[in-house]
């Protein structure tokens, strides 16, 4: 089989022979040797300037493991700008980066955040987001019901796609709806699995949601274990052993109203 890439992506597909050569051609034997498409990384979140190891370790990692592109999802959006151009000159082996700027989150706006309280500030935070150029939009799992419906709907209108973990306002099943792209962590998905979902949302209120988010947490910390720990023991064994425990009994337990 013989597969001609040009300019970093697939031109053709063919059996050994069918394609023409040319003097301009590179043949690469990969005898032996597997291909696969480019992975993705759906979660990224950039350091800060601070830690210059992002870009002389993880990135190259990226590359290394097959992962071709990263969104990241929460970040300096002007130091990922910088991040970005380099890789796309050649001077940082590194995935393709697509970047949010900084989450919508409730509160007060920092270098990390865009504070988004109400519907209004929601629609504002949106409209200043597209024109930053930013890729996507993360919302923060504190945003409440009216601002993340403000934020889908003026997402929409302005044609920029947004992401992030499932608010606990709203169900996975709401945000699926509303057009969010992906669902962080697999957030509101454990809940929206179960038989009892609007019983579990009426009768607790806010203890549903709260529950919700710890056994994610929890449950990312189990697929940790499992992905690493078969690699990486002492990466395993340096948690103690009372937060390995902890890990069960609480992913059990969100299982019993399924």
């Amino acid at each position: 089989m013989t597969v001609v890439v040009k300019s970093g992506r697939i031109q053709a597909v063919a059996r050994f022979g069918l394609i023409a050569g040319s003097h301009n051609v590179r043949m690469i034997n990969a005898a032996g040797k597997y291909m696969i498409p480019g992975l993705w990384d759906m979660d990224v979140h950039t350091p800060s300037p601070s830690a210059p190891w992002d870009e002389r370790i993880i990135n190259p990692l990226y590359v290394s493991n097959g992962v071709t592109g990263v969104p990241d999802t929460g970040g300096n959006p002007d130091l990922l700008e910088q991040q970005r151009q380099r890789v796309e000159d050649f001077a940082l082996p590194g995935p393709r980066i697509f970047f949010a700027g900084p989450v919508l989150s409730s509160g007060q706006s920092n270098s990390q955040t865009v504070g988004v309280n109400n519907p209004a500030e929601a629609r504002e935070a949106v409209a200043k987001l597209k024109k930053s150029e930013v890729n996507l939009l993360t919302i923060g799992s504190d945003i409440s019901r009216d601002s993340y419906f403000a934020i889908a709907d003026e997402a929409t209108k302005v044609k920029i796609q947004f992401d992030g973990p499932v608010p606990d306002s709203i169900t996975a099943a709401e945000a699926s709806a509303a057009g969010q792209r992906s669902f962080e962590r697999l957030s509101g998905i454990l809940l929206a699995c179960s038989s009892k979902e609007d019983a579990l949302r009426q009768h607790g209120s806010p203890a549903p949601a709260n529950v919700q988010s710890h056994v994610n947490s929890h449950a990312q910390g189990l697929m940790l274990f499992a992905s690493v720990g078969l690699r990486r023991p002492e990466v395993v064994q340096a948690v103690a052993p009372q937060e390995r425990r902890a890990q069960l009994p609480c992913l059990r337990s969100s299982f019993l109203a399924t």
